[in-house]
């Protein structure tokens, strides 16, 4: 039998003296970010108590009525003491008070000191995080000795995490983790405000894989599995400019079972690394098609290939064709997409081989891109298919009238991938991208993408 335990930390979004381990009730508000000092008053009773700009502390009762009292009192937090052990969570109605819940011990020792004489309060409110810790423990041989855990910073691996959107989104994030003893994925969701950068911190370990889900009430991205080695740094860039087709592990992986293919293409990946896009707000449009020459197998209007049947077991070439599209005044760029995958396949093919591309570009949060901006792609195959280093083509056009003309781009190859730089014209507002890829076996890929980023 096996242990695991596990720990997600971040910064305390709230400090009352002591207390770090408070609970901002969902539907209420934080304080502004800073520290003030305030006087706490214990209320049993918030209309008898003067409570005007001060933290109104009380025992747990009826959740919507304290808070009514709070607000129409005019205290400037409420402080709930819990009545049974453990940690108090509840939503209230949308309030711009700050709502607070403490444990029972803390809170009546809070109470007592109210009891004693005027007390002055020190908050500390951090309403987006600057830090976050993703910390995991596993030992194989179950129950150990000790379950104390505390590694040192060079026995994690730092994560410098990029939010390319504006500042303030609730964010709400899953990082789960699978080692030998837990093959499925397990983790915990955290809501919380960052600001663009955030610095994480995560368990490196051979036999501990992570992947991450971001869910920021816009689109929805699924981060690839990784491992991390202790000491390491690495970036992780979420809602990026560039959104497109993009297949990882974290959904199906395409493959082949004897005479039919199964793949699940998300259609709207942002730009960092290995994430798939599997919602959008307002949906839009797509279309999968699976092709061997001129015969149409199976075709979509959703991110499935799935319900084909009575393939030939002989080695012959398919193409599976997708695109999307949807309304500019929601999201301006990534308007639409065109993505064609050519690849070989007979029955003792299991790993489709659908080469991926992902891209990086310096935006700002508006996803504007200077005009003489580097671009890298960086094609790859997916796990269990040929070795990415087959990849051996690459070419880049760029189109800065939504692909009426095309400009071929320079490739220097690289350890990042093919990089080239922008030259665009002065009039230009954005640009299109069209990317091809091709392997040693034969498989290919060409991803046209409208307007994929803006241009400052």
């Amino acid at each position: 039998m096996s242990i695991t335990a596990r720990w997600r930390k971040i910064q305390p979004l709230l400090t009352i003296d002591a207390f770090d381990d408070l609970i901002l009730l969902p539907g209420s508000t934080s304080p502004a970010e800073g520290t003030q000092q305030l006087e706490a008053v214990f209320a049993t009773d918030l209309t008898k108590v003067d409570v005007k700009d001060k933290i109104a502390v009380v025992r747990r009762d009826d959740l919507d009525e304290q808070v009514a009292a709070a607000e129409k009192a005019g205290a400037a937090m409420l402080l709930i003491v819990n009545d049974e052990p453990g940690r108090y969570f509840d939503a209230t109605h949308r309030t711009k008070l700050a709502v607070v819940s403490l444990t029972k011990d803390g809170g009546e020792r809070l109470i007592e000191r109210l009891g004693a004489g005027r007390v002055s309060l020190r908050v500390t409110a951090n309403p987006t995080t600057d830090y976050l810790y993703d910390l995991v423990r596993y030992w194989p041989n179950g129950v150990p000795r000790s379950v104390i855990y505390r590694p040192s910073e060079r026995e994690l691996a730092r994560v410098d995490v990029d939010f390319q959107s504006t500042s303030g989104r609730e964010i709400s994030e899953k990082r789960f983790d699978y080692h030998p003893g837990m093959p499925v994925q397990v983790g915990s969701t955290m809501l919380m405000r960052s600001d663009r950068f955030r610095t994480d911190w995560v368990t490196a370990q051979d036999d501990i894989r992570w992947s991450t889900d971001m869910d920021d009430l816009y689109s929805f991205q699924r981060g690839g599995s990784t491992t991390y080695q202790p000491g390491s740094r690495t970036s992780e860039t979420w809602l990026g400019a560039i959104q497109r087709p993009r297949i990882n592990d974290a959904v199906t992986l395409p493959y082949r079972d004897g005479d039919r293919m199964v793949a699940e293409i998300p259609g709207w990946g942002d730009s960092g690394a290995n994430h798939a896009g599997v919602a959008f707000p307002d949906g839009g449009e797509m279309t999968a098609t699976l092709s061997q020459g001129r015969k149409v197998i199976e075709q979509n209007n959703y991110n499935w290939i799935d319900t084909n049947s009575g393939l030939s077991p002989k080695r012959l070439p398919y193409r599976l064709v997708t695109t999307t599209k949807r309304d500019a005044t929601s999201y301006p760029y990534s308007i639409a997409t065109r993505t064609t995958w050519d690849f070989v396949s007979d029955a003792k093919t299991a790993r489709l081989p659908l080469i991926q591309l992902d891209y990086q570009v310096d935006t700002d949060i508006s996803h504007r891109a200077s005009r003489s901006a580097g671009i890298t792609v960086l094609p790859s195959h997916l796990p269990g298919a040929p070795s990415s280093s087959a990849i051996r083509d690459v070419t880049l056009d760029v189109s800065y009238d939504d692909g009426a003309t095309w400009v071929k781009q320079h490739l220097v190859h690289t350890k990042d991938g093919w990089t080239t730089g922008l030259r665009a014209p002065k009039n230009a507002q954005h640009v299109t991208l069209r990317v091809a890829a091709k392997d040693t076996w034969g498989n290919s890929v060409e991803q046209t993408i409208t307007r994929a980023f803006g241009l400052k």
